[in-house]
């Protein structure tokens, strides 16, 4: 949905002066470079309040150096690797798809290795997460991961974590024992609910069904640690439910998990539908968190059962039995 107009409080920004940059900051093809124009334009003075970099081709872009203080900020810790963009579903809140587009566009596998081989060489360890929306939807995930189970062979420390979804890795058998051997060594996976109502309303129906226990349990068997997303706040939530789903999420073998309030977050559907309607949301962005409850249009929650739940979630999950059980699970492999 689009409400064909320019969203309020980009509105707001452009009616003080303040310049506003859509899109992404690569190169075209063509040679036309957005970003750099919109640079060059603010420092001479004669800078517009709106410049769109829209969605580059990004097969033969570098990824980003890691110098001074930047480089001294990852030391020890994952750094970012962007080997694609976009994610081909439809979830009704999330930006990704209005952000980066539906069709994924991906790195040219050479540049994603050569990086590893790089932070190894420099940093004796190339410790990363791969910042893509759904690693298992590069159509090169084979060729890198087959790469850095060379440089592993050769030596290289590496070590990283993905973002995955649950249908992708179910229906691929070959994926995770590959994730594993290349170093992959926890997978986050987008859960959100264990409601089939929910995840049919929310657009996310490639959740619907799923055998998360089949898949877990393949994780565990190629010592990869699973990490589930959870969204408090949808549409057939209650307390009581959320609570009931969570002890279900360690049970089927969750190792880690982290907890969102889900939101209508700028540029999403649900945004935007809310938006539209006229329906109420949080006028103060800076309470759009994850953390916070910003409208209750449609939810059987008030705001501060959501509120409650979600402060509850982190507390029942990370029981001190359930942590415990949590590393027997790796504890003989």
């Amino acid at each position: 949905p689009c409400m064909n107009k320019m969203p309020p409080e980009i509105e707001s920004l452009q009616q003080q002066g303040v310049v506003i940059f859509h899109g992404e900051a690569e190169p075209h093809p063509d040679g036309t470079n957005v970003w750099q124009e919109a640079l060059s334009s603010i420092v001479s003075g004669k800078h517009n309040l709106l410049y769109r970099g829209g969605r580059p081709d990004i097969t033969n872009a570098p990824l980003p150096r890691l110098t001074g203080a930047i480089a001294r900020q990852f030391t020890g810790r994952y750094v970012p690797v962007n080997a694609a963009r976009g994610c081909p579903f439809r979830c009704k809140y999330c930006s990704v798809v209005t952000m980066q587009g539906r069709v994924m566009r991906c790195r040219m596998p050479s540049i994603v290795l050569e990086y590893f081989r790089m932070l190894s060489a420099k940093y004796g360890l190339a410790r990363t997460f791969f910042t893509d929306d759904n690693f298992a939807r590069n159509k090169h995930r084979y060729e890198i991961l087959s790469g850095l189970a060379e440089l592993r062979d050769q030596g290289h420390r590496i070590s990283f974590m993905v973002q995955a979804d649950v249908d992708a890795c179910l229906k691929d058998e070959k994926l995770i024992p590959a994730l594993s051997a290349a170093g992959c060594s926890s997978i986050f996976f987008g859960i959100e609910s264990l409601n089939q109502k929910n995840l049919a309303a929310a657009g996310k129906h490639h959740n619907l069904g799923r055998n998360l226990q089949l898949l877990w349990q393949r994780c565990h068997e190629n010592n990869v640690i699973v990490h589930a997303a959870y969204m408090i706040g949808f549409q057939f939530d209650t307390p009581e439910s959320v609570a009931s789903e969570v002890s279900q999420l360690f049970s089927f073998g969750a190792d880690h998990a982290t907890f969102f309030i889900r939101g209508p977050i700028p540029g999403c559907e649900d945004w935007v539908r809310l938006l539209d309607t006229g329906a109420y949301i949080d006028p103060d962005i800076n309470i759009y968190d994850s953390q916070h409850c910003c409208s209750t249009q449609g939810l059987e929650m008030s705001k501060k059962e959501c509120e409650t739940a979600y402060f509850r979630t982190w507390r029942q999950f990370y029981s001190l039995p359930n942590m415990i059980k949590a590393r027997k699970r790796f504890s003989n492999r």
